[in-house]
């Protein structure tokens, strides 16, 4: 699939070629790329991606020389898509360049189809009025009544799926008078131009609303729901072949043949310019002499220096060469036994750590590792990444800046640099853990708002910006298999079998020395104060998201809000963090529970989270997995399984769903392409320690990783889980990645729309971490991160500051259903699962943990 793409503008005569050329325009939807790969499976076509406001044809103020351009871009195409998005056809900003195809002279017409925005657009152009729905369609899957006839001849029940607040109003009488017995495939005479194809009678409360049209004269339809979605029936497919069809036919007897008249020097200036600057990927170091590139910054990771940059002193590296590794087996030992045995409660360290519970068998997507990411002092390095500034540093453990460079795109400059840290050598012994070593940390949410355009919020004035994306880069890790019992210790340093051996002999010892499970140990501390988001406040922020979907500007608004929390401060000694998760994961155990201590004490950050739901994982050959949850149900005596399906079966938590698998698709296929991406799982509730969860599951491959392993499939076939360090698959997961952000489960969707709607509702105030994600990207080329939620966050303060204050972050899905009690009642159980490890027992001026 091209994006953006320019073929050669002189316009020539249309010749029928061996694949049909669709162009799509993209109003800024978050489905897009599945209509994208509808149309290419569907037709076997080309299909050219541009936006509603692309510069090259959107430019008022040249004399018209930008429409003349456009007339000869589409002569290119045999047919034109005008794709779905948020907003309204009566604001020309949010149709752009759709609305101009409607007014296409007869020597430049071709065929169009518009969906959803793009079928209003047409229907508003001849006539038609637009207005708001008294019930918005947003992840409502109806059966609509067509009229065997154009794009829907032949086809049976079509169970449409749709995405709309607002409808069109062609005057019909099953419309204005709720009369039917006129007849339904006529036109009106308010919009004699516009042919009825299909209607939804599913809610009272909407009575008829069109489904889609067609001009009667020229070559244009239109359908209002989504042909794309993975719950319309196979007759989307067939709504696509029939619709091109019929544009071939209209194309055969009415031959284009209009020729340029626009200056070759204007069509040169705006096929090289298209409209963004063409920046530098980097730019050069402040702190160094020359622009540093991700080959250099990958040499100084792993080596210690790098040849282009004599003037760094050299760090206390050795070179790595292959993966140290040995095994045992874990015995009685859980996950915070071998932390404390590694002294991680008083030092930095990265834990992601599985939730299940000793013994449980492991169940898909519940998380079959548990990985310890242990720092050597002095000397693990630090990436910092400040989005506002574009700014990645490289720091050392005395956080000194090593390196400070801009970036254009730090993810494809990240990409670039796990490609040079992949080993060179497989293992040294079979180890099938998906993490050898590598990049582990957190990304906050703004550093997501930046790969969709959206200004990050600025940190509150006087508050110290903290990194929006921080990894360190770990070369000593403990690595946990759940599933069979083992536990591997790996190094990447350079001859560190020594360590291997030093740390297996210790975990050897304290297993076999290991008594029952003891209670926690006691650390007492006053009763903390909270701050909890105003009802009155929270209610009125849930209006305002209600507000804009009924005005058709979002789908979905995931709406949040942060509590503070705010304890007397502990003396440095005590381990209070680390106390503070093992309560975390005995009171709200999740499937990817978490543990970050990075920096040193003073001015580091303390993260403990218990997530349940993975954000996105892939495996060695960037074969990925996405597990979107929305729908819950927490367990409580009497609550079966049959309860939980009958409560998640709603058509509230079925949309809710849906629409964040239909955006997740829409993100993968962006990045895999047509026939890569599958839903594996749709709307299954799944089972957890606390709660029953409505999970979906999506899948995308590269074209050539036929085969590969699931991203947690075990392997047994010696050290097939080595990819060559020369394998570069195609796309990686990291683009797959980047290309996700932020989770589509704490925006909504239009993701764009939505997250610049939220930042406004939000008060522009940050989300920080909570919201982003946390894992790792692993050197033998694998990664895998969960959605940071039920977390509790705390930045290390001044040193005299009497208190230490403590953030979490609740919310939920505002949908045109949601009620205001519910979403308030649903933010608060989010909220309390968390603050419970902060709260006074009764009768008690104090917690002990």
């Amino acid at each position: 699939m091209k994006t953006n793409g320019y073929q050669s503008m002189q316009a020539t005569p249309l010749e029928s070629p061996r694949r049909p050329r669709i162009l799509f325009i993209d109003a800024y939807d978050s489905f897009a790329n599945n209509i994208v790969a509808l149309v290419q499976e569907s037709l076997n076509a080309d299909v050219e991606i541009i936006r509603i406001d692309d510069p090259r044809y959107s430019n008022t103020g040249d004399l018209g020389l930008s429409h003349l351009a456009f007339l000869n871009f589409l002569s290119n195409f045999d047919a034109i898509i005008a794709g779905p998005g948020p907003g309204t056809v009566n604001n020309d900003k949010d149709v752009g360049l759709i609305k101009k195809l409607w007014q296409l002279d007869d020597a430049d017409v071709l065929p169009i189809l518009g969906i959803c925005l793009g079928f209003q657009s047409l229907a508003a152009n001849f006539g038609s009025k637009i207005e708001r729905l008294r019930v918005p369609r947003h992840g409502i899957v109806s059966n609509i009544l067509h009229s065997n006839r154009s794009i829907f001849a032949g086809l049976g029940e079509v169970h449409a799926t749709q995405y709309h607040s607002l409808q069109v109003n062609i005057y019909h009488p099953i419309q204005t008078s709720l009369e039917a017995v006129w007849n339904l495939w006529k036109s009106t005479d308010e919009c004699p131009q516009l042919e009825p194809l299909a209607w939804d009678f599913d809610d009272e409360s909407n009575g008829a609303v069109l489904m889609a049209t067609k001009h009667t004269m020229k070559p244009f339809w239109g359908v209002q729901y989504h042909p794309e979605s993975i719950c319309t029936s196979d007759e989307g497919k067939k709504i696509i072949q029939n619709w091109w069809k019929e544009a071939k036919s209209w194309s055969s007897s009415h031959p284009r043949t209009r020729t340029t008249t626009t200056s070759h020097s204007y069509l040169q200036h705006i096929t090289n310019n298209p409209g963004q600057p063409k920046e530098k990927l980097f730019k050069a170091a402040k702190h160094l002499s020359a622009a540093c590139s991700p080959e250099d910054f990958a040499q100084i990771i792993a080596y210690g220096h790098s040849p282009n940059h004599p003037r760094l002193r050299k760090l206390s590296r050795l070179p790595p060469e292959c993966l140290n590794v040995n095994t045992t087996r874990v015995g009685r030992l859980c996950v915070t036994d071998l932390c404390e045995l590694l002294k991680i409660q008083t030092n930095e360290a990265i834990v992601l750590q599985s939730g299940l519970i000793n013994g449980l068998p492991v169940a898909n997507g519940t998380g079959r590792y548990s990985i310890i990411g242990l720092f050597v002092p002095g000397e693990t390095l630090r990436i910092h990444y400040y989005a506002p500034q574009r700014k990645l540093q490289l720091r050392n453990d005395p956080n000194e800046i090593l390196i400070e460079i801009m970036v254009q795109d730090v993810w494809a400059y990240l990409k670039d640099i796990m490609q040079h840290l992949k080993l060179p050598d497989g293992p040294l012994r079979d180890c099938f853990t998906p993490f050898w070593g590598g990049l582990m940390g957190y990304v906050t949410y703004e550093a997501g708002l930046q790969t969709i355009n959206v200004a990050p919020s600025p940190p509150a004035c006087g508050v110290v910006a903290q990194p929006d994306i921080c990894f360190a880069y770990i070369t000593r890790s403990i690595v946990i298999d759940h599933q069979l019992g083992d536990v591997y210790v790996q190094s990447i340093r350079g001859h560190d079998m020594e360590w291997v051996s030093h740390t297996i002999s210790g975990i050897q010892e304290a297993r076999d020395l290991k008594n029952p499970p003891s209670a926690l140990g006691g650390v007492d501390f006053a009763s903390p104060q909270h701050s909890l988001p105003h009802k009155a406040s929270y209610v009125e922020k849930i209006r305002r998201c209600k507000e804009s979907i009924g005005a058709g500007d979002s789908y979905e608004l995931c709406l949040t809000d942060q509590t503070k929390i705010t304890v007397p401060k502990i003396p440095s000694t005590t381990p209070f963090a680390w106390h503070l998760y093992k309560t975390l994961i005995e009171k709200n155990p999740a499937p990817f529970t978490a543990y970050i201590r990075m920096g040193q004490v003073g001015q580091g950050v303390n993260i403990l989270s218990s997530s349940p739901e993975r954000f996105m994982s892939w495996n060695r050959y960037a074969c990925c997995e996405c597990r979107p949850i929305k729908g819950t149900v927490k367990k409580a005596p009497g609550v079966t399984l049959a309860d939980a399906e009958a409560i998640l079966s709603s058509s509230k938590e079925q949309a809710e769903n849906l629409m964040i698998v239909d955006l997740t698709r829409h993100q993968l296929h962006g990045v895999y392409g047509a026939g890569n991406v599958e839903v594996t799982k749709l709307m299954q509730v799944e089972e957890f320690e606390t709660v029953y969860q409505l999970v979906s599951v999506v899948e995308g491959r590269p074209t050539d990783a036929e085969g590969c392993a699931a991203p947690e499939e075990d392997r047994s076939n010696g050290n097939a889980d080595y990819v060559p360090v020369e394998y570069r698959p195609q796309p990686t997961g990291i683009e797959a990645l980047a290309a996700s952000l932020p989770p589509g489960s704490m925006t909504g969707a239009p993701k764009k729309r939505s997250c610049e709607l939220l930042k406004d509702i939000e008060n522009n105030e940050p989300r920080g971490i909570y919201a982003g994600i946390i894992g790792y990207l692993d050197v033998g080329g694998g990664g895998d991160f969960s959605v940071v939620i039920r977390t509790a966050v705390k930045w290390d303060g001044v040193a005299d500051d009497p208190d230490e204050e403590w953030r979490i972050g609740a919310g939920g899905a505002i949908t045109a259903q949601s009620t205001e009690d519910g979403e308030y009642e649903e933010m608060i159980a989010k909220l309390d699962s968390i603050r419970q490890i902060f709260v006074a027992p009764p009768a008690s001026g104090r917690t002990i943990l």
